[in-house]
C-alpha cells in the first residue's frame, strides 16, 4: 500500500482521461485507470505517483476484464529513464 493520506489518493486522476485514479499492488504499487480502455497505469517512485502522461504504461484489456497476457506490471515503469 502506498503512504500517502487516503484523501490524496482519493483525489488522483488521469491526465490523460480524467478519470480517477485506484491503487494497485501489482508490480509493487501503482495508480491506474478502471474500466476505460486503454487503461493507463502509473508508477510510484520514492512513494510519489508519477503522474506524467510520457511514463504512463498503456494496456488493452480483454474485453470480459480479465488479465491481458503480456500486460506490463507497474514495476517495469519504475526503472529511471535515460
Amino acid at each position: 500500500m502506498t503512504d500517502l493520506p487516503a484523501w490524496v489518493s482519493e483525489a488522483l486522476i488521469c491526465p490523460v482521461t480524467g478519470e480517477k485514479l485506484h491503487y494497485s499492488e501489482q508490480g509493487g504499487g501503482c495508480f491506474v485507470t478502471r474500466g476505460v480502455r486503454p487503461e493507463y497505469r502509473y508508477p510510484i517512485r520514492d512513494g510519489i505517483p508519477v503522474l506524467l502522461a510520457d511514463e504512463a504504461i498503456v494496456t488493452e484489456q480483454p474485453r470480459d476484464g480479465a488479465a491481458a497476457r503480456g500486460t506490463p506490471h507497474c514495476a517495469a515503469a519504475r526503472a529511471p529513464r535515460p
